[in-house]
């Protein structure tokens, strides 16, 4: 019941965004405007897309051996990408976290190992999008208001002082035994495992950003890369928070406020919400393929799919 209630609770919340975006918008306009997207920034958009979920799993991997649980890249390659099919397509019903946590409970990783390897691949996405933010910011961010520039600064401070209270005081990883290619996490929360692991954050992080950046491009919207640099984070952090279907409504309203400052109209950042989506969408398929091959073979685990 109270999964019910919550799924419509966001799906209200993401409609209502959506309602509220296009009402201020003509929608011929907003048509004209996705038709004209150049093919070539959007491919290379999704190319993007592809290279930041495979350094994502990269860091996913590492925090799960760190944990004890160990597989093959390809295993995690999978695995994510089944996780983007689940927040793509079913968003707030069967949430994409909870369906790998699943599939690594189920091929032998522990309670404790599989849910901190998907916390803390997330905590590390978002630490490199607080650090992007307070870097950017103070640079980039004159365009900004004073006051959220302000107030983007202290909660940018905060959350970087949390998450580094979560890393190294609420939680303790399992040294490796082995000198492999992991040898640089030979326990994963030392000074040199935890660089390695912020620095894949904020190389997603900066992809991420590049992704969107070329969708911009696409659009005709000619901002220099480090307004996107200020926006992306902002965005992600915002739909990444429990409110909404997927972060629908959440995603295109900030970038309609933020585009709104630099001089563009409001089709425009809806515009650019939707293409985000619909790229996301793209990535979804390959995980929905993997999933069903996976359903249709019966198979434990995801090596041989």
């Amino acid at each position: 019941m109270k999964k019910s209630i919550g799924f419509l609770v966001k799906l209200a919340v993401s409609l209502g965004l959506l309602w509220y975006l296009i009402r201020h918008i003509n929608l011929l306009t907003l048509w004209q405007t996705i038709s004209k997207a150049q093919i070539k920034w959007v491919f290379l958009a999704f190319l993007c897309y592809v290279v930041f979920q495979m350094i994502s799993t990269l860091r996913w991997q590492v925090i799960s051996y760190c944990l004890g649980f160990r597989k093959s890249y390809l295993y995690f390659l999978k695995l994510y990408f089944i996780n983007q099919y689940f927040n793509a397509f079913l968003p707030g019903l069967l949430g994409g976290d909870i369906i790998r946590m699943g599939y690594l409970l189920k091929d032998g990783a522990s309670k404790t190992a599989a849910t901190l390897s998907v916390f803390y691949d997330r905590a590390f996405g978002f630490l490199g999008a607080l650090v992007l933010i307070i870097i950017t910011v103070p640079l980039k961010g004159s365009f900004l208001p004073s006051g959220l520039r302000h107030w983007l600064l202290l909660v940018t401070a905060s959350g970087i002082c949390a998450s580094l209270f979560l890393v190294f005081i609420k939680s303790r990883f399992k040294r490796l035994q082995d000198q492999s290619v992991w040898s640089l996490a030979t326990e994963v929360f030392t000074f040199k495992a935890f660089l390695a692991l912020f620095a894949l954050g904020l190389l997603v992080q900066t992809l991420y950003s590049v992704h969107i950046f070329f969708l911009g491009q696409g659009l005709g919207i000619t901002l220099p890369f480090s307004c996107y640099l200020i926006m992306v984070p902002v965005m992600g952090i915002l739909a990444s928070m429990p409110v909404s279907l997927g972060g629908i409504g959440v995603r295109e309203g900030t970038f309609v406020y933020f585009l709104k400052l630099l001089g563009y109209g409001a089709e425009y950042g809806l515009a650019l919400g939707l293409l985000v989506y619909g790229v996301s969408l793209l990535g979804g398929l390959i995980g929905g393929v993997v999933y069903l091959m996976r359903k249709a073979e019966g198979a434990s685990g995801l090596e041989d799919v």
